[in-house]
């Protein structure tokens, strides 16, 4: 049995409109060793006929037989292990592989077959000195001449030992001298396998030929048959060695990654822009949540709050619900200051400070808020919060803490201005209905007016976000203050003395005097937590009541602007990403395109299209793997840039905090999951494009037009 053989082969191209025919029914049989010459004009299918021989092309119609199979019946991955363990190949215009040296270029066919790679370099090492190249083996095939070129295609061709050798136009291109090397090669090497050189020039092989074949009118005639060596056995001594995972692949993505550097740092700079603000956006999803808690607390009355009773009516006959507030009874608020520990209720004293003015010299001051704190004992947090001056050991009225707002504001006019030492008026006047209490037909307009030098003593420094001017006094010493002022008139028609501390305290729940409210003071953190919760509605017993401070609302305000900043960066997220993958996989596909020869040569030396497609894929995984770490480190500086700017312009510190050490409790998974992402999305951008490419397409670029 033969080991080649044709039976009516024939081969056109073009569509099924409008075929041309190549190959016309041929037949043919190939003895399992010796030089076959198949000789014939340029443009006669002689390259055609060799993609055909070694699996590359399928006819369109009859069989060829290699060791009594059919070779168009086989797979795809059958057809390319006959080829990657039974057939070299050899090209006119050599067809190494010009990125690599020479040695790297004759090692080629046995990585492919799965040979490690020192068995590789010692076989390549010894043929190069065997056919006088060793000088030659560390240099780029492209310094090397015409001559050592097709050398060097020659012994890449056999350095795996194949059982039949396709040579097509080997001497084409070479001089006398050179030609006549590269046919002694062939001719050598022919006593062991079988070669098939196909040629228009008879001037070297003929004599020396086995056989003789003519493709002449698309057909193949019989011109020299030496019938004693079709009695070989087809039988091969060469047995295929069991295919092992070498690395030829990502050498060669390294390769072409190394000489497409300069497209390859736009798709690595796209990506890891993207991935840095993943990062970002992960660190600030982490972070945003305890930074926003931290900045509500940096109030100095972050300890104070009020709660109003409210009431709700529902409008007959409209989705409408009326509410009303009221300052809950001293038994309501006795019921719920029970639930927390160390909380303390009192009055709100705003209603005779509500329309208070200040005075520096002749300038007046506006716009700023007169806030209480319970009294001038103050906790760890709130001395930590001091930036300038000292904080008072003791309660009087004539006493103010001012925020780094209020400090600006005082200073906008007068730089130079020492707010420690400036006498500073505070004046407030209000006027009040009040009703005797047991002669509502009795009632006086009383005026509160107040007019107190007050100092300055310290600054602390709050969250400035959001944030105004305000001063802090102490409720206590204010209390005091106020149970020394009489309400005159009032007094005259109830018959006794009433200061004003008296009258807030006795104003009914929805008098104005009573502010519709009563402040709370908490000293337990943990309480103010839960009471947070209550404000939020989300604890038990929170129906009936209001609860509300400046803190509150801050944190509140914060966690819906990084909510709404939370959904813009993954928006913004997902809009890099799809354009770093536009990006990977227009440079992945343009990679691809521009080494379709390469690839092709990769397919006849027995490469599947698979492994083709994983150069470039391995391509694109290196740019994968250096912007995941690209990413890892632009994320640092960009970290501490944005927390800067968070932290000087709006006073929150740290909202962006990624998670490197510890993500869902694992060291170091953040880091792992974009690597993994990044290298894997690398991957699949270019691996989508190039996987609708056909095998067919690169077996064109090896067809002799």
């Amino acid at each position: 049995m033969a080991l080649l053989e044709l039976k009516k082969v024939s081969k056109s191209f073009g569509t099924s409109r409008q075929r041309t025919p190549v190959l016309d029914s041929i037949d043919g049989v190939f003895p399992s060793r010796g030089l076959v010459l198949i000789h014939g004009s340029s443009g006669s299918g002689k390259s055609t006929l060799l993609n055909l021989l070694c699996g590359l092309d399928t006819p369109t119609s009859g069989t060829i037989f290699f060791d009594g199979k059919a070779l168009e019946k086989q797979s795809p991955k059958k057809r390319a292990e006959i080829r990657r363990c039974h057939m070299g190949r050899v090209f006119q215009h050599y067809e190494l592989l010009n990125d690599l040296d020479a040695l790297t270029n004759v090692m080629m066919p046995l990585m492919l077959k799965g040979e490690t790679l020192a068995v590789a370099r010692q076989r390549g090492e010894e043929l190069l000195r065997t056919y006088g190249l060793e000088e030659s083996a560390s240099k780029k095939v492209a310094k090397l001449s015409g001559g050592e070129k097709q050398r060097l295609a020659v012994i890449r061709a056999i350095i795996h030992r194949p059982e039949i050798l396709l040579a097509d136009e080997p001497t084409g291109a070479l001089d006398h001298s050179n030609a006549q090397i590269v046919a002694d090669m062939l001719l050598d090497y022919s006593h062991q396998a079988l070669v098939i050189v196909v040629t228009h020039d008879l001037q070297l092989f003929k004599e020396v030929a086995t056989s003789v074949f003519c493709l002449r009118d698309r057909k193949l005639t019989v011109e020299k048959l030496n019938e004693s060596v079709m009695d070989i056995p087809s039988s091969s001594p060469f047995v295929p060695t069991v295919r092992k995972r070498t690395s030829w692949s990502s050498l060669l993505a390294k390769t072409y990654f190394v000489q497409r550097k300069k497209i390859h740092t736009i798709s690595l700079l796209s990506s890891g822009i993207a991935w840095a603000a993943c990062l970002l956006t992960v660190g600030f999803a982490f972070g945003s949540g305890p930074s926003i808690v931290d900045a509500s607390k940096q109030f100095f009355d972050f300890e104070t709050a009020s709660v109003s009773k409210v009431s709700k009516t529902p409008v007959e006959g409209s989705p409408l619900t009326l509410m009303q507030s009221s300052r809950p009874s001293v038994s309501e608020m006795s019921q719920f200051s029970q639930r927390f520990d160390s909380m303390r209720f009192d009055v709100d004293l705003n209603p005779l400070f509500s329309s208070i003015q200040g005075k520096v010299g002749q300038r007046e001051i506006t716009g700023f808020s007169f806030c209480p704190i319970r009294n001038f004992s103050f906790s760890s947090r709130q001395q930590n919060m001091l930036v300038k001056g000292t904080l008072p050991t003791h309660d009087d009225f004539e006493t103010l803490i001012i925020n780094r707002e209020m400090e600006h504001k005082l200073l906008e006019e007068e730089p130079s201005l020492d707010i420690f030492d400036m006498p500073f008026l505070m004046t407030s006047q209000a006027t009040f209905e009040l009703t005797h209490p047991e002669n509502p037909f009795s009632s006086v307009k009383e005026t509160f007016s107040f007019s107190q030098s007050m100092r300055i003593v310290a600054v602390v420094k709050e969250t400035s976000f959001l944030n105004e001017p305000r001063l802090f006094y102490s409720h206590h010493a204010a209390s005091d203050f106020l149970e020394a002022i009489e309400a005159p008139l009032f007094s005259s028609i109830v018959h006794q003395p009433v200061n004003w501390f008296q009258l807030l305290k006795d104003a009914s729940g929805n008098d104005a005097l009573s502010s519709y409210r009563y402040l709370i003071f908490i000293q337990n953190e943990a309480n103010i937590e839960a009471i947070f919760l209550l404000a939020q509605k989300e604890g038990n017993g929170s129906k009936n009541f209001e609860i509300s401070s400046h803190a509150f609302t801050h944190r509140e305000a914060l966690a819906s602007i990084g909510y709404v900043l939370r959904i813009a960066l993954l928006f913004f997220v997902l809009v890099s990403l799809l354009g770093s993958l536009f990006i990977l996989g227009i440079s992945g596909y343009s990679s691809f395109i521009s080494k379709l020869k390469e690839s092709a040569i990769l397919l006849s030396m027995g490469a599947t299209f698979k492994e083709i497609c994983s150069i470039f894929m391995n391509e694109s995984l290196f740019v994968g793997l250096f912007s995941a770490i690209l990413a890892i480190v632009l994320s640092l500086p960009c970290q501490s840039l944005f927390n800067f700017c968070f932290e000087k312009y709006l006073g929150i510190s740290h909202p962006i905090s990624i998670p490197f050490s510890s993500f869902l409790g694992f060291p170091l998974l953040l880091v792992f999951l974009v690597l993994l992402f990044s290298m894997g999305l690398s991957v699949l951008a270019t691996g989508i494009p190039v996987a609708f490419f056909h095998q067919s397409n690169l077996v064109a670029n090896l067809r002799d037009e």
